[in-house]
């Protein structure tokens, strides 16, 4: 599921709250998959995962920024 659906999803099942941790969670699973396919060496997936968890960081971030303001 992409940050963009689970913000949605989450703004639905609680109006009003900010679900930045779902997004970061979502990251971190990314970094930890991409670590399994490293192990592997298969890097070209990891690689690929390491790109999708740091724009996921990103949006984490700014959600978080988009919170404190």
């Amino acid at each position: 599921m992409t940050s963009e659906a689970l913000l949605l999803e989450a703004k639905a099942l609680n109006p009003g709250q900010i679900p930045c941790e779902l997004i970061q969670s979502e990251a971190m699973n990314y970094y930890n998959q991409a670590q399994v396919h490293i192990q592997a060496k298969q890097y070209e997936i990891a690689n690929s995962l390491l790109i999708q968890s740091i724009q996921i960081f990103q949006n984490s971030i700014e959600c978080f920024n988009g919170f404190l303001n």
